[in-house]
């Protein structure tokens, strides 16, 4: 879905203003920032030169789309269900941001985050959110049947955040996407991970 990503996000997600806020707080120039799950760029695609991007995605068309979009963007595919590169050193600010669906163990996942920050950098994560009486996935694969997904609880969250030696702060419960106006498919947990510094 990569050449018509951008017009779908923007017709069924609704928390894209949340996370451009963050990333417009957190991130200066001279900084390096890691986005887990980068799809097309569209979470950094408007930070200056300055800023060093890496974006990784399983997608090799979403991370050409990224590329053309902001000029200096460094891709590589990558399943965020593996190990991180170590050559890729680590990060002021890592983004975690509509791709955490698909992450089968969000432990593992903080923890690789966690080592990727810097002491004293922060992470966003938006974390699909398990609703009481979900099942792991329900509402999700109700829709796209063909797809795995996973939902976790703010608890699940927070202990998977902390767990990685991450201050967790937020899980505000915000509204994910819609695929029929006016359905609520999911909604998300929008939660800061912190490395002590």
């Amino acid at each position: 879905m990569a050449p018509d990503y951008d017009e779908v996000v923007a017709r069924i997600c609704h928390y894209f203003d949340d996370v451009l806020a963050f990333v417009d707080r957190a991130v200066r120039p001279g900084m390096r920032l890691l986005d887990l799950g980068c799809g097309t760029g569209l979470n950094t695609r408007h930070l200056p030169p300055e800023v060093e991007v890496v974006g990784l995605d399983l997608s090799a068309a979403m991370l050409r789309a990224a590329r053309r979009s902001r000029a200096g963007t460094q891709t590589r595919v990558h399943d965020l269900n593996e190990p991180l590169p170590a050559r890729l050193g680590t990060f002021d600010v890592v983004l975690a941001v509509a791709c955490l669906e698909f992450c089968r163990d969000l432990p593992a996942l903080c923890a690789r985050i966690g080592r990727a920050l810097k002491p004293g950098g922060t992470a966003l994560l938006t974390v699909p959110h398990r609703e009481r009486g979900d099942g792991e996935a329900s509402a999700l694969s109700k829709v796209f049947p063909d797809l795995t997904w996973h939902l976790f609880t703010q608890r699940q969250a927070r202990a998977a955040i902390a767990a990685a030696g991450l201050q967790p702060r937020g899980g505000t419960l915000i509204q994910g996407w819609t695929v029929r106006p006016g359905r609520r498919v999911v909604r998300y947990a929008l939660w800061r991970a912190i490395r002590a510094a």
